[in-house]
């Protein structure tokens, strides 16, 4: 049974003293939801014990949108902005950011003790697939649906309303080693919404342990910061 850890405290402390000596003076730190991870308390317990000035950032969410956070904080600072520009519109993210993601597996969600053995058999036979969605830091059930196709219609009804808006999104297409069915939904949305640019990603460590193999989802939140 794959299980996951986050770093230890003496990690971050680690790197933290690391980057004092090297002569930085202030770091911005984005970190897994804090709702499934306690990532985001040690680092900020770590950057206080280490006397380091860090901005720690709650993402809300797993590694898709945390990555993007990521690079949009990298463009500024490449475009001359302060930290604390930076800090700010990247605090502005995690509340806009939408998901949903279909649990392929659910003999992994049993064997967590996180379904029953009854939800777990007729959920099985019925091929039911749960879709789950980060909601302020947590996990919540949204829907359940039968077979992946309607799965997939769901989860791209969700997303209808925001494509449909004209606005400027980052849209990640979500997988567990499923890259080939990640690159049809992608291509299929970029037909639909040419406005759009997607990008598919693998779902992460955290959350694809407990979802299996062939796990799909999709996320997405407007900006209008040009894709570096």
């Amino acid at each position: 049974m794959p299980k996951t850890s986050q770093p230890a405290i003496g990690d971050f402390v680690a790197l933290y003293e690391r980057l004092k000596a090297e002569g930085y003076e202030q770091g911005i730190a984005l970190h897994v939801s804090s709702g499934i991870s306690g990532t985001y308390q040690t680092s900020k317990m770590a950057a206080e014990m280490v006397g380091f000035n860090v901005e720690v950032i709650d993402s809300w969410m797993g590694a898709y949108p945390m990555a993007s956070m990521l690079f949009e904080g990298i463009q500024m600072e490449k475009e001359g902005a302060t930290v604390e520009e930076i800090v700010t519109y990247l605090r502005t993210i995690p509340p806009q950011i939408r998901s949903y993601i279909m649990v392929n597996d659910l003999e992994l969600l049993h064997r967590g003790g996180r379904v029953s053995g009854t939800q777990y058999l007729l959920g099985s036979l019925l091929n039911i697939k749960p879709l789950v969605s980060f909601q302020e830091t947590k996990i919540v059930s949204v829907d359940k649906v039968r077979g992946l196709k309607k799965a997939k219609a769901r989860m791209l009804q969700f997303f209808e309303e925001a494509a449909k808006s004209g606005q400027r999104l980052r849209v990640g297409i979500l997988h567990n080693n499923a890259q080939e069915e990640a690159t049809a939904w992608k291509q299929e949305i970029e037909s639909v919404y040419p406005h759009l640019t997607v990008d598919t990603a693998n779902m992460g460590p955290v959350i694809g342990v407990h979802t299996g193999q062939g796990t799909m989802g999709i996320c997405w939140y407007p900006t209008e910061r040009e894709r570096a």
